[in-house]
C-alpha cells in the first residue's frame, strides 16, 4: 500500500519574498538613521514611505518568512483521497475529494495560458458538490471541471498531475478538449 504524498510549498520562492522586504526595512532604516537620511523629503513622502514599509511590507516578510519555514502541506495526495489546505492559512484544511468522485486530473500550463491550474475533473454528483465553493479560480460545467491553483509548490505542474494519477490510479492519458477544434 501507497503511503499519501504530501505536496509543500516552496520553500525558496517565499525565503526570496521575505529577502525582498527585508531590503525595502534595511533602505528604510538607512535612511532614518542617516544624519540627513529623509533631509530631502517631504512630509507626505516620508509619511507614504514609512506606512507602506510598516503596513504592507513588514507583514507581508513575516507571512513569507512563516510559509517559508511552515512544514505544513499544500496538499496531501493519498491512495482514495486528495486533501487541499488554504495557501494563505497552513494548517486549516479546506477540503476532501475522494478518489471516486475524480474522473481525472490534467493541467493547463501546456496550452499556453495566461494562469497555470490543475483542472480536477469530477462526477457529476461531486461537481454540484464541489463547484460552489469559493476556493476554486474556475469552474466550467460544460466538462464538470473545477480549476485550483497551484502556485510556489515543489512540484511543478506535470509533476503534481503525474503524482496525482499514479497515486488515485486516474487514467495517464489527458482528457479531450471540448474547446479545441477536431
Amino acid at each position: 500500500m501507497q503511503e499519501s504524498q504530501p505536496v509543500y510549498r516552496s520553500f525558496w520562492i517565499h525565503l526570496a519574498a521575505a529577502a525582498i522586504c527585508v531590503v525595502f526595512i534595511v533602505t528604510y532604516f538607512n535612511l532614518a538613521l542617516r544624519p540627513q537620511g529623509f533631509e530631502s523629503w517631504s512630509l507626505g513622502a516620508i509619511l507614504g514611505f514609512s506606512s507602506f514599509v510598516f503596513l504592507f511590507v513588514l507583514p507581508v516578510g513575516t507571512w513569507a518568512i512563516c510559509l517559508a519555514l511552515s512544514k505544513e502541506p499544500l496538499l496531501i495526495v493519498g491512495t482514495d483521497f486528495l486533501d487541499v489546505y488554504s495557501y494563505f492559512f497552513p494548517k486549516k484544511k479546506l477540503l476532501r475529494i475522494e478518489a471516486r468522485e475524480i474522473q481525472n486530473v490534467d493541467t493547463n500550463a501546456s496550452k499556453n495560458s495566461e494562469r497555470m491550474d490543475l483542472i480536477f475533473f469530477l462526477t457529476d454528483e461531486a461537481y454540484e458538490r464541489l463547484s460552489p465553493l469559493k476556493l476554486w479560480r474556475r469552474r466550467d460545467p460544460k466538462i464538470k471541471a473545477v480549476f485550483w491553483s497551484l502556485a510556489n509548490t515543489q512540484l511543478n505542474h506535470a509533476q503534481a498531475v503525474e503524482l496525482i494519477r499514479k497515486q488515485l490510479s486516474l487514467s495517464s492519458q489527458s482528457p479531450e478538449d471540448p474547446y479545441e477544434p477536431a
